[in-house]
Formats: C-alpha cells, sequence, structure tokens
C-alpha cells in the first residue's frame, strides 16, 4: 500500500496524540507521587505544603493533555455521541462528522489562544503560588496550550481518516 502525503500527515498527528499519553502517563505517576507524599508527611507530622501544588498541577496537566490521548482513541465522551448514532443515512453521518470537526476545532482553537496567552502574562510577570515553595503558575497554565493543540492534533487526524477512507 502507497502512503499519500494525507495518510503522512494524519499518523504524524496521531502520533502527537500517542506522546500526549506518554505525557498524561508521566503526570499521573506525578500526581500518584505527590498523592502519597502528602498522606505520608501528613501521618508523620511533616509540613507538605509543597505537595498540594504538585498534586494540582499534575492533575493539570494529567487531565488536559490526557484528552488528546483519549480523542485519538474514540474514548473521549463527546456530545455528537446521540446525534451520530440517531441519524441515519451515510450523507447525514459525513455532514454530522464535518459539523462536529468544525465546532471542536473552533472551542479548541479558542482554548489554545486563551490559554497562550493566560500563560504568557504568568511568564511575563513572574507570578508565583502562595505557597512556601513559590512555585511558577505558568507551569499549569502550559497545560492548557499545549494539552489543546495535542488535542486538536488528535481530532485533524480522525477527521483525516474519516475523510481519506
Amino acid at each position: 500500500m502507497r502512503r499519500t502525503p494525507l495518510h503522512r500527515l494524519e499518523r504524524w498527528l496521531a502520533g502527537i496524540a500517542n506522546v500526549a499519553g506518554t505525557g498524561a502517563a508521566l503526570a499521573l505517576l506525578a500526581l500518584t507521587v505527590g498523592i502519597i507524599c502528602s498522606i505520608g508527611l501528613r501521618r508523620i507530622g511533616i509540613d507538605n505544603e509543597w505537595t498540594y501544588d504538585l498534586v494540582l498541577f499534575s492533575m493539570m496537566w494529567t487531565a488536559m493533555v490526557g484528552a488528546a490521548f483519549t480523542a485519538i482513541r474514540d474514548s473521549h465522551v463527546t456530545a455528537g455521541i446521540a446525534l451520530e448514532n440517531m441519524i441515519q443515512g451515510r450523507s447525514a453521518a459525513v455532514v454530522l462528522g464535518i459539523l462536529r470537526f468544525v465546532i471542536i476545532t473552533g472551542f479548541l482553537a479558542l482554548l489554545v489562544v486563551s490559554g497562550f496567552k493566560q500563560t504568557l502574562g504568568s511568564l511575563v510577570d513572574h507570578k508565583t503560588t502562595l505557597d512556601i515553595p513559590r512555585w511558577p503558575v505558568w507551569v499549569a497554565q502550559a497545560s492548557i496550550p499545549v494539552g489543546g493543540l495535542a488535542w486538536l492534533a488528535a481530532e485533524a487526524a480522525k477527521f483525516l481518516k474519516r475523510v481519506g477512507g
């Protein structure tokens, strides 16, 4: 089978979503370690203020980057589930698929742009958390544009796969 440029693009975009899955797994590992440290340190009476932000930051990265990984595998819950199953006929399903792609692409584009602006603002202003460790806030906020771009890549890969056959 000869690989067309469209097929190569679809595979490349799907690869981005798969890399996002690795990032989500690492963030989930950090989340687990943070929770275990928090419980253990609290149990023996040691101040564990730093674990709170570690857990929150890890949860943000797990959720935002993990969305791309679930989207590429069609495991992500979407609003189109009921409509796509109710509509009969191939042409109606194609129209709904295109409409769904346009809506989700618009949403993700807005998410990426606003997330990038928010992250950049925090980076430039040197915003930090209020806890003693003073974590930089942009680290958590960067999960929004990064996850949004990876999710957008996953949606584009699925769309190209459906269009390309």
